[in-house]
């Protein structure tokens, strides 16, 4: 399979280069003030985050980032007047005082009527105009949309989008355009998480209620982020309010949860705290098996403005999942088996405003992954010689320390220098056991199986040059030099990154994108007790760090005010991709890597999405249409011929929308239509000599599932003491296909389709106090 050719882009890169270097020379170099600071929620004291501010006089104009800072350069000899403005909050306007100044700024929410802007733009302001392939989540549409146990589900959400493969019933992973789910970076207030995902898949660990803001990046990945092949999810938390205390506690179906945040010393410094957890095992009760099942997730923030250009942050987050089953007793025979999965993150992160033009953000800390799989049987009734003891206790996990030292610089208005530095110190426990073994007739065994443990140390260099409107150019030019080093083995790789727009008309821009990054670590997956595992490995000689190469153009149409179509086109390719060979029990075997893993992998997608949003009014919501193809290729697989990827769905159509009945009742919609995913259905069997079924196949996921739809609705209703929110899954009671079970019936291979959901009804209720 050969690599797709990008030579047009280097070529794109040097006009780019070229056009952008040629404008700044003609960009008069007059002396500028500049006014800098950070805009707030004038009731909770929270940082508004993609916040407008615009200079009348001068027509120029800027946005707070990530962590609500901004910097405004203006002409000081004129009369400069400045308008601060963001949806939702009464706009405020000032003439500055002074040549240079940081200044802090303050918004009032406004009354909104019914009918008024219900929704923001789906891309926000800190979103540079150049960006292609990015999804800011609004936060009304997150609350309000259908969720499963009326419990609103950042994942669940970002599968609506176009670009990423709606995953099925019971499965909240991200696979965005060809991807797999371990190819997606998470930050949590700029802390990695590894595995985002409860009760086997059913939902995210991102609890809704704390979340500020949140991204989707699907291509033209900034510099800044690095370390997956497929997409980064960036998602900031509130701060907590510094003026007031506020709580709720949420009751629901599968899971209740509690929040409360407020000053620790007002107007200074603040806490957000929130809880979740299963109150009860209803797995055990819904089955006549003995079920272990629980859950939780906790987060943790702390905040203190030091000064008006100093504030430093806590964080903490903590998730468990625990699933298995026991069955017998010491007198029958006793077997358990149960696996426990969770992360854990906590940092200290400091941001402060060096000059007017110069912000800087840093952080330290740690994050980790742990699995656990233990499996007991035994027999202690019987005599000695006859008893019976199996015990396997596996474990496999990754931690990482990370330290990053992010700056921002506006050099102009139009042209800013994101640059810094990223260290990761990842240490691997790729599978290890102690296993007990005492059967009768056999020798007794007891020891310790596994695969070597391992660190390995990555040094990050980051810078990228943004510029907007230069002679009707926007774009972004960044490169991320990455050095790996592990066991004496380095590995060096440059990531170029660019993206480059160009205004048409008024309302159409034409955008383009190339990205090259590449991931740290390979993640294998099995699927053991009908949840799938994950065992992430380091790289070494014959698995060395994956790489993607993706390349973007498509069109942005603005007709009206809040609406917006968008249409984008990919190609995407990977290399050195890793997974476990078929068969291989990882938990159980402990071969070598070469018996155990395949590699020199290749990934190749391509596809088309369109999205359809509107985001003002009073009906609010998006069309998103896709075409992809992916298809993976391994020497060993499938005779050498490439096959489709586990998750590849040809056609996938997306409708989600919000309509608000009164000021207290919200009515939202998701409608979903896809393709059914790639499958091993046998096509022939016989029997061996033993009497044994052998299957037949095509070929490696050759054949596909039936074609996959779904209507969702949701009612939400807000009260004086609380709010109700109702969701009905699967309204018109389609049964869509979970997995197929294979039977003989008349000499013939005979499938049995198995369903995981049919129509769903549930319900929360929210205290406020």
């Amino acid at each position: 399979m050969k690599k797709p050719l990008f030579n047009v882009i280097g070529k794109k890169a040097r006009i780019a280069t070229f056009l952008f270097l040629a404008s700044c020379s003609l960009i008069a170099q007059n002396k500028m003030a500049v006014i800098s600071g950070k805009v707030f929620d004038q009731n909770s004291g929270e940082a508004l985050i993609g916040a407008t501010i615009y200079e009348e006089v001068g027509m120029a104009g800027a946005s707070t980032n990530a962590h609500g800072y901004y910097s405004l350069k203006y002409d000081p000899y004129a009369s400069a007047l400045i308008t601060v403005s963001f949806i939702g909050y009464e706009s405020r306007s000032f003439m500055p005082d002074s040549i240079s100044a940081i200044k802090n700024i303050y918004l009032s929410p406004a009354t909104r009527e019914l009918g008024e802007v219900v929704v923001t733009s789906g891309k926000s302001a800190n979103v540079q105009k150049a960006q292609t392939s990015a999804f800011m989540v609004n936060k009304t549409e997150l609350l309000t949309l259908p969720s499963l146990a009326s419990e609103p589900d950042l994942n669940l959400y970002l599968q609506l989008t176009p670009g990423v493969s709606f995953a099925g019933d019971g499965n909240s992973n991200l696979y965005v355009r060809g991807g797999g789910h371990d190819q997606n970076l998470f930050l949590l207030d700029d802390m990695p998480l590894f595995h985002v995902s409860h009760f086997g898949g059913f939902f995210s660990t991102f609890n809704a209620d704390i979340i500020n803001s949140a991204i989707l990046y699907k291509g033209g990945f900034p510099a800044r982020h690095g370390g997956r092949l497929s997409s980064v999810v960036d998602v900031h938390t509130y701060d907590g309010d510094l003026y007031k205390f506020n709580g709720k506690l949420t009751l629901g179906l599968l899971f209740s949860k509690i929040a409360i945040n407020g000053p620790i010393s007002k107007g200074k410094s603040s806490y957000n705290i929130s809880f979740r957890k299963n109150l009860f095992n209803y797995l055990d009760l819904l089955s006549d098996a003995n079920i272990d099942f629980g859950f939780y997730d906790a987060n943790i923030k702390l905040s203190a403005a030091l000064s008006d250009v100093d504030k430093l942050y806590l964080s903490f987050y903590a998730g468990n999942d625990l699933f298995g089953f026991h069955d017998g007793t010491d007198s029958t025979g006793f077997s358990k088996n149960n696996t426990t999965w969770g992360n854990l993150a906590a940092s200290v992160r400091y941001n402060r405003i060096f000059s007017p033009s110069l912000f800087g953000n840093f952080i330290i800390g740690h994050s980790d992954y742990h699995f656990n799989e233990y499996r007991l049987m035994k027999l202690d009734s019987v005599s000695e010689d006859e008893r019976v003891h199996y015990e396997n206790d596996f474990k496999s996990d990754i931690s990482c320390e990370f330290a990053k030292a992010h700056f921002e610089w506006n050099i102009r208005n139009n042209v800013r220098l994101f640059y810094g530095y990223e260290l990761n110190w990842y240490r691997y426990n790729p599978g290890n056991a102690h296993i007990i073994q005492k059967f009768p007739g056999l020798e007794n065994a007891e020891g310790d199986y596994g695969y070597k443990k391992s660190y390995s140390i990555e040094n990050n260099l980051f810078s990228e040059l943004i510029f907007e409107g230069v002679h009707g150019f926007s774009g972004n030019i960044g490169i991320r030099p990455s050095l790996l080093s592990i066991d004496n083995k380095s590995f060096l790789s440059f990531q170029p990154r660019l993206s480059l727009s160009y205004s048409l008309f008024k309302n159409l821009e034409i955008k383009t994108s190339f990205t090259r990054i590449n991931q740290a670590f390979h993640v294998l997956t099995s699927t053991g007790t009908g949840f799938s595992s994950d065992y992430r490995i380091p790289v070494f000689d014959m698995a060395p760090p994956s790489e993607s190469e993706q390349f973007v153009i498509g069109l942005e149409y603005k007709p009206l005010p809040g609406c917006e179509i968008s249409l984008e086109a990919y190609s995407k390719y990977m290399d050195q991709m890793v997974m476990k060979k078929p068969g291989v029990r990882y938990t159980v075997d402990y071969s070598s890597w070469e018996k155990t893993i395949e590699t020199g992998g290749k990934g190749m997608s391509e596809g088309l999405e369109l999205l359809i949003r509107k985001t003002t009014g009073r009906f609010t919501g998006w069309v998103g249409l896709t075409w992809q193809s992916g298809r993976r290729y391994f020497e060993n697989i499938n005779n050498g011929n490439p096959f489709p990827f586990d998750y590849d769905r040809t056609w996938e159509v997306n409708c989600s929308g919000q309509y608000p009945i009164n000021e207290n009742m919200n009515l939202g919609l998701n409608w979903i239509y896809a393709t059914g995913i790639p499958a091993n259905i046998p096509e022939w069997y016989f029997e061996d000599i033993e009497g044994n079924s052998v299957f037949l196949y095509k070929g490696y996921n050759s054949s596909r599932q039936r074609d996959y739809h779904r209507l969702d609705l949701s009612l939400s209703m807000k009260g004086d003491h609380g709010d109700w929110n109702i969701s009905i899954m699967n309204v018109y009671y389609h049964k869509n296909p979970y997995y197929y079970q294979v039977t003989i019936r008349n000499d013939k291979p005979e499938l049995k389709e198995h369903n995981l959901f049919t129509i769903i009804p549930t319900f929360s209720y929210t205290f406020k106090f």
